[in-house]
């Protein structure tokens, strides 16, 4: 799977601190090409994917990422398709990740309840 419009998109961002994918019908297959970006990009810092299609799979590629990335502080992933998994595949990242200072999940398919139960395992 490739997609072009979101690899260009990429390339052509002036400010390589702040990356803003938001409102960008984004799915859980491109979540790899970003994820991609955020092992290989050592500046990148705010990571914008609010309102997009991004489920748990997707939550989990970006997860996946996180564990070896040392520069993202922010991450804005809210209005999206994320239920429990892929919650708990963050919380499984933020164990060995220790830059990412803000999380912002609100609106998506995750209760406060279990929310609040996966912050407990951090």
């Amino acid at each position: 799977y490739d997609n072009e419009k979101l690899r260009h998109r990429i390339a052509n961002t002036t400010d390589k601190s702040t990356l803003n994918l938001s409102s960008s019908e984004l799915k859980d297959r491109d979540m790899e090409i970003v994820a991609k970006e955020l092992e290989i990009n050592r500046s990148l810092t705010k990571l914008r994917l609010f309102t997009n299609q991004i489920s748990d799979i997707g939550a989990q590629h970006l997860a996946d990422a996180l564990r070896m990335n040392t520069t993202l502080t922010d991450l804005e992933l809210y209005d999206n398709q994320v239920g429990t998994d892929g919650l708990e595949h963050f919380a499984d990242a933020l164990r060995t990740n220790k830059t990412l200072n803000v999380l912002t999940m609100y609106g998506n398919k995750v209760k406060d309840q279990e929310a609040g139960f996966i912050a407990d395992k951090l």
